[in-house]
């Protein structure tokens, strides 16, 4: 009876709230977890955790994620691959790595079982991130430059963009200024063939950031201005 219960109230809400589902995920997610449907509870989470992303509730955001993680099975193959993804970003944003890491190796391992090379090429790059933060600069190498590969098998042009991106940072971390600003360039030409100005300006900043470091004040003072430039006209 009480299944029974929570499945007709989940079922009542989505009739209801049909035209705007989101202030009601959670409760959903609480419905269908009680009415034995665990997949789709996890899956509400999940929606949900994006939409406190959006609204920059990050604490809300690691909340849900960390939920939906704990009800989502394997079988739900996207829906744990997106869980673990987000997941492992949030708690990079943080800095809790070693979590970050052990969720981003869930969502290669699911993107390799799914065989999506665009999936798996996402979470390669992520994981040389972390690498690039412990320190690890031979293993991030060895998985942004797999993840550049396959991401330039399938064309995936904002994922190669991203990718070099993660290169450009892990070379500054290492303090190989001249590589770093290689790997820059690549994407912001790669931002640039895309029309992608949040993505131009990012680039131009931690360009800057590497002029900066190497003691290039001249140069770094002329990245910051355009890269304020782009996010101005962008109204960013």
């Amino acid at each position: 009876k009480r299944q029974r219960y929570h499945q007709v109230v989940e079922q009542w809400l989505l009739l209801n709230v049909v035209g705007e589902p989101d202030p009601y995920l959670e409760e959903l997610a609480y419905h269908a977890e009680n009415g034995g449907h665990i997949g789709r509870a996890a899956e509400y989470l999940l929606r949900a955790a994006k939409v406190a992303h959006s609204r920059q509730s990050l604490v809300d955001n690691r909340r849900l994620l960390l939920s939906a993680r704990a009800l989502v099975n394997e079988e739900d193959t996207q829906t744990f691959f997106s869980i673990h993804f987000e997941l492992g970003g949030a708690m990079e944003r943080v800095g809790d790595l070693d979590l970050a890491l052990e969720c981003y190796q869930s969502a290669l391992q699911m993107a390799w079982r799914m065989r999506n090379r665009r999936l798996g090429a996402s979470a390669l790059a992520r994981i040389g991130s972390v690498e690039s933060d412990r320190g690890d600069y031979e293993s991030a190498y060895n998985h942004i430059h797999r993840a550049l590969q396959l991401f330039e098998v399938v064309g995936e042009l904002s994922g190669i963009a991203e990718t070099c991106s993660h290169l450009g940072r892990m070379y500054r971390l290492r303090g190989e200024f001249d590589n770093a600003l290689k790997a820059y360039d690549q994407a912001e030409a790669s931002y640039t063939s895309q029309r992608h100005e949040a993505g131009v300006a990012a680039t131009v900043h931690a360009v800057a950031a590497v002029y900066a470091e190497r003691g290039d004040l001249a140069l770094a003072e002329e990245r910051y201005q355009r890269a304020l430039a782009i996010r101005r006209e962008a109204n960013d």
